[in-house]
């Protein structure tokens, strides 16, 4: 079958960008967590739910009803389980069999917002994740504002690292590559399209701050 049809170019390089793509960051303002919050993360029908030892630093974006569209989790969670740590790390590496292991996670901003996270896993069925990868290859413009946004995210990331946080990620073993360089979704590729839930929560939270 030939492939879909990709979407039209963006508009031509301006002054607005010229301002953007590696410039300073605006902070992303984050709201309190309330209760009603707090229950909407809690359905057991979220298809998207945040796994335990993850703590969630506030809401980055709402839907117009004022549920939770995407919240920003902090960059380490805690993971007790024995079994998962065995297959997630080396038992070469000292630190595996901590009682409770501080592990990364890269994706700071989670999607939880229900009707949206069906909308984009149905564009993932139908290949947009390939269809993107497929024009960033060849559209010079899309690569260089795609590679800023995962530049960006990585500093975002890192900025929500504490000094004491940082000092007990530099004595693991690939810590600090994951939580100071990786891009969005974890990835150290920069026209690889992994996870379209990840990337637009990113635009959703951040969307005030850049084009």
């Amino acid at each position: 079958a030939a492939p879909a049809p990709l979407p039209a170019d963006p508009p031509g390089p301006d002054v607005s960008l010229d301002g953007w793509l590696g410039g300073p960051l605006t902070p992303t303002v984050l709201s309190p967590l309330t209760e009603a919050d707090r229950a909407a993360l809690a359905d057991p029908n979220l298809r998207k739910a945040l796994s335990a030892g993850t703590t969630v630093l506030g809401v980055a974006a709402r839907s117009p009803s004022g549920r939770p569209a995407v919240v920003c989790a902090h960059p380490l969670r805690t993971v007790s389980d024995p079994g998962m740590r065995r297959r997630a790390y080396r038992k070469s590496h000292k630190w595996w069999a901590e009682a409770a292991l501080r592990v990364p996670f890269p994706n700071v901003f989670w999607l939880v917002d229900p009707a949206l996270v069906a909308a984009v896993g149905r564009l993932e069925e139908k290949g947009a994740a390939r269809d993107l990868e497929r024009r960033l290859l060849s559209n010079p413009l899309w690569a260089r504002v795609y590679g800023e946004g995962h530049r960006r995210y990585a500093l975002r990331r890192w900025a929500l690292v504490s000094e004491a946080d940082r000092a007990y990620a530099a004595g693991r073993k690939g810590f600090v590559a994951s939580l100071r360089d990786s891009g969005v979704g974890g990835v150290y590729e920069p026209a690889k399209v992994t996870c379209l839930h990840q990337q637009f929560a990113h635009h959703l939270a951040t969307r005030a701050a850049g084009p």
